[in-house]
């Protein structure tokens, strides 16, 4: 289960995977929900049961993208605000994971 949630997981920084590999699982996936201001209730219990229980509640969808977090900033430079929003993609036909950010200016 730990390689399969670590190969899926997308990650830029080499030491910081490293370091994710000598934790449990269930740390592991609790540290993705630490920075999440739009989790619901619902959605942190899919995720919950993703990884620990391995169960799928809408059998019918083979993958499923849960909003964690949305920040929005103001450029100081060029006084742009600017949205980030950080998701997380179970993937259950592996049971492998993705989390994304999408930024957007305005």
């Amino acid at each position: 289960l730990v390689a399969l949630a670590l190969n899926a997981y997308q990650n830029n920084s080499a030491p910081q995977q490293q370091q994710q590999q000598q934790q449990p699982v269930h740390a592991e996936w609790r540290q993705l929900l630490e920075k999440s201001n739009r989790l619901s209730d619902e959605d942190r219990r899919r995720v919950e049961d993703f990884f620990l229980r391995r169960t799928n509640p809408t059998p019918e969808l083979s993958s499923f993208r849960i909003k964690l977090n949305e920040d929005k900033t103001v450029d100081p430079q060029t006084g742009m605000t600017e949205k980030e929003t950080l998701y997380l993609e179970l993937d259950y036909t592996t049971f492998g994971f993705k989390k994304l950010r999408k930024t957007k200016k305005k």
